[in-house]
């Protein structure tokens, strides 16, 4: 794998979390960059919040350096599901069965279990934050 991975999330635990223990577990170098809130809603004002480099207009986003054919362009992808899927697939060793390998029920039934995983981390975030009055 010559690709450059670099994660971006808030500095705080929430959603990253199993994306930081694929790319740890798989030895591959990546890069995290963390934002507090104050600096988001900054860059949010500012206009650095562009769909070419945050594809949801939110983070997490994935960017992926030297992937694929085209080199040229980095591949930039939003939303937890769609990073996790991802980097399961991509970081997969040779010969390992992955997901897109399994039965349907198979897939369904760890699907489900990301998203209620995903949920529950978004809620304990939630809950761990200061009350506004």
């Amino acid at each position: 794998m010559d690709a450059n991975i670099h994660l971006i999330y808030f500095f705080s635990r929430g959603r990253r979390e199993p994306m930081l223990l694929l790319l740890a577990d798989s030895g591959q170098p990546f890069t995290l960059e963390e934002y507090t809130v104050t600096a988001w809603t900054e860059m949010k004002k500012s206009g650095q919040v562009t769909p070419s480099c945050f594809p949801c207009s939110t983070v997490p986003v994935l960017r992926v350096s030297n992937f694929g054919q085209d080199c040229d362009d980095d591949l930039y992808l939003g939303e937890s599901p769609v990073i996790i899927s991802f980097l399961e697939e991509y970081l997969a060793p040779k010969g390992v069965t992955t997901t897109k390998d399994m039965p349907l029920e198979i897939r369904a039934r760890m699907e489900m279990v990301k998203e209620a995983s995903l949920y529950t981390s978004g809620r304990i975030m939630l809950m761990s934050g200061k009350e506004v009055s």
